[in-house]
């Protein structure tokens, strides 16, 4: 977009609004992608673009059980009537975050992979195709439609793409912990919570991601 500055105009790149409760993972999301694209060139550049490895997004879904593609970021409107309204979507950009967290703790380990079916993300294993863990991410903490649909999400994915061992977590922004009341009621199904914001997760006692999965890394 094209703004003035200091008498002169100048083109920028919108990342987020200072206002915005998901501004942290837009410049962790904004930061990824400017990394990745300068990656690709320099692939481009260096090699035949012909014989280098497709990037992760982009990689042959057919025939797959369990995918990698990212979430959609950005804003998205309805309208109420004949008024149109627009709102940040944040499930895109933390969910990504989260997916970029689970690749890096993954990263060579042969015995599991991160992946996508229904389900918005899982560690998988690559022996039985069976999630170990399932996460499900919700931008609310009040004991709304919300989290009453991500309880029951998590309780039907475990039957459906885990077993009775498949850990169970739902995911919230950082944001949203002060708020939340519910975790009694979590916890009581088995289900653990974790707040993150620009890449960093923890849960209400301070543990990391790390130190959750440490049991299945």
């Amino acid at each position: 977009m094209e703004v003035a500055d200091d008498g002169r105009n100048a083109d920028v790149i919108a990342v987020s609004s200072t206002n915005s409760p998901s501004i942290a993972n837009d410049i962790a999301e904004f930061l990824f992608k400017v990394k990745r694209l300068k990656e690709q060139r320099k692939a481009e550049l260096g090699d035949d673009a012909e014989n280098s490895d497709p990037a992760p997004d982009d990689e042959d879904e057919s025939g797959a059980k369990w995918r990698e593609r990212e979430e959609f970021e950005g804003s998205k409107s309805y309208v109420p009537g004949q008024d149109k309204c627009e709102y940040q979507y944040l499930h895109g950009p933390l969910c990504n975050a989260l997916h970029r967290k689970l690749d890096e703790l993954v990263k060579g380990n042969s015995e599991l992979k991160v992946g996508k079916h229904r389900v918005d993300l899982a560690l998988v294993s690559r022996a039985t195709e069976k999630a170990k863990v399932i996460f499900e991410v919700k931008t609310s903490s009040a004991m709304s439609a919300q989290l009453y649909a991500g309880f029951g999400q998590l309780a039907y994915y475990r039957h459906r793409f885990g077993d009775v061992d498949t850990k169970l977590i739902l995911v919230l922004p950082a944001s949203t912990a002060s708020d939340f009341a519910e975790a009694d009621f979590f916890k009581q199904a088995n289900i653990q919570v974790l707040f993150g914001e620009g890449g960093l997760f923890e849960n209400s006692d301070g543990e990391s991601l790390e130190e959750v999965l440490s049991g299945i890394l």
